[in-house]
């Protein structure tokens, strides 16, 4: 697995914890751990994403 696609998986995860956190744990004890984990994985999720594409070199 490359690491654009474990970035995208990171960040998925994270936002789906964060609906779940917001929606439905909001009276849970652990409210504020989760919410920090997932903002954190949210962010280095998105730092791993490439932006751009590496350019094949080709001869002109």
């Amino acid at each position: 697995m490359s690491r654009g696609m474990i970035g995208i998986l990171l960040v998925i995860v994270a936002a789906i914890a964060m609906i779940i956190n917001m929606l439905i744990l909001r009276t849970n004890e652990y409210y504020d751990l989760i919410r920090i984990t997932s903002f954190l994985l949210f962010i280095v999720g998105s730092s791993m994403i490439p932006t751009f594409s590496k350019s094949s070199k080709r001869e002109i």
